[in-house]
């Protein structure tokens, strides 16, 4: 009897020590939430003398807060938005873009914000290096927002990316599931 219970015992032990592949977390489960992406590309020039360009992929997934993933739809004037959130590498908080913005509309079809509030951070290894890229404002392009599912789509483009040792420029896409917010929430 006691050999069964040690069989028991040491099965119980294989089997929940296994691992899986998926994302960060224990067996592969992630506390943060996901609804969509921000992905994009950091062009960038070292001034170092030489006129080497090259470029970076980044892409950012998850937030943390219901908080920063919310947009408010009017359409009894003008079709009027704002929207407001932040997404994040899981692996470094210091990764991460955040935007705040407001605009209108005619008809269902919504004009490229009137106002942005962009916040844009990325810190990577280049080279044995560590380089942080940091950027505010930028243009918003190509803006959809489906105010009945909460998709929010829109290309966002900045050649003033800072950067202390060259100069740098971003190009990314949007594409977000962000929740209704029942009253406008931006205080700009």
């Amino acid at each position: 009897m006691k050999s069964f219970y040690f069989l028991l015992i040491l099965a119980i032990g294989i089997v929940s020590c296994r691992t899986k592949q998926g994302e960060p977390g224990p067996s592969g489960a992630s506390i943060l939430n996901q609804q969509g992406s921000v992905s994009g590309t950091i062009t960038y020039s070292i001034n170092d003398g030489t006129t080497n360009v090259d470029s970076v992929p980044f892409k950012y997934i998850y937030y943390t807060s219901l908080d920063k993933n919310k947009f408010y739809f009017d359409n009894s004037d003008g079709d009027y938005y704002e929207l407001s959130f932040e997404r994040r590498d899981s692996k470094d908080d210091n990764n991460y873009f955040d935007l705040d913005c407001y605009g209108n509309g005619t008809d269902g079809v919504e004009n490229d914000p009137n106002y942005i509030n962009v916040n844009f951070s990325f810190v990577t290894i280049i080279n044995n290096k560590l380089y942080e890229f940091d950027c505010s404002d930028g243009t918003v392009t190509n803006f959809k927002l489906d105010s009945a599912t909460g998709r929010a789509t829109f290309d966002y483009t900045n050649d003033s990316v800072e950067f202390d040792n060259g100069t740098a420029s971003i190009t990314l896409k949007v594409d977000v599931i962000l929740y209704r917010s029942s009253h406008d929430f931006l205080d700009l």
